[in-house]
């Protein structure tokens, strides 16, 4: 061990007691927990929506075909459309927009999160400030 983080675990040439080590590491790690959870809770939010948003795609990209076509019944169904549409444009056309997609549920994520933590911070704060005195 370094000298130095030697000496500060030392407390008059005695070692650091069993306890004191739990206490101390358990304390560590409550605060890097608490300090990184926050960020944590986006990175997986994000995640999560992006890889919905991503799965999701080829259904919507279906759907909207089949909504567009009008009385002109291009299609004759779902499985219809999936079939022409990958036998004419290939396997690719059902992940078009993707990434436009992903890239909103993620800013989308980021910012109902943002707010829904500025608006609890703002609640607790109001409920910790002193009550004027009139």
């Amino acid at each position: 061990m370094n000298a130095a983080v030697n000496k500060s675990l030392l407390h008059e040439n005695e070692p650091l007691f069993l306890i004191q080590g739990i206490i101390a590491g358990g304390t560590a790690g409550v605060v890097v927990e608490t300090a990184l959870y926050p960020i944590d809770t986006i990175k997986t939010r994000l995640q999560a929506g992006a890889l919905t948003g991503a799965i999701t795609t080829p259904l919507d990209v279906i759907k909207t075909r089949l909504m567009v076509q009008g009385s002109a019944n291009q299609y004759r169904g779902i499985f219809d459309c999936v079939q022409t549409t990958i036998r004419e444009e290939g396997p690719p056309a059902l992940l078009k927009g993707t990434q436009p997609r992903v890239l909103r549920i993620g800013i989308d994520g980021s910012i109902f999160f943002f707010f829904g933590v500025l608006k609890s911070t703002k609640r607790l704060l109001a409920e910790r400030r002193p009550k004027p005195s009139l």
